[in-house]
């Protein structure tokens, strides 16, 4: 990539106008944070259960009980074919 060389003048115009940009766009991802935040719940009525090292724990009974509860994902391939190194854990639910 070539980058034009400018005078210090003309890179502060062109970073100001970068810098509208960039609140614009950070202004853009609040509002939908807000919108996503107020989306409508659904009701949840079945009890899933989770095999946990304490055995087997009901989902709704982990939250009433005040307990953190964890869920761990990874990903493969069918086949036996390269498998996804990587696994992501991030907390269903939290009581404080």
């Amino acid at each position: 990539m070539q980058h034009a060389v400018v005078t210090r003048d003309e890179w502060l115009n062109a970073r100001r106008e970068m810098l509208k940009a960039e609140k614009e766009l950070t202004r853009l991802g609040d509002k939908v944070t807000r919108e996503r935040l107020a989306l409508p719940w659904v009701r949840i009525g079945k009890e899933y259960v989770f095999d946990t090292l304490e055995g087997r724990v009901g989902w709704l009974t982990s939250l009433t009980a005040g307990r953190n509860f964890w869920s761990t994902t990874s990903c493969s391939r069918r086949g036996g074919r390269k498998r996804a190194r990587a696994a992501r854990s991030w907390p269903i639910t939290s009581m404080a």
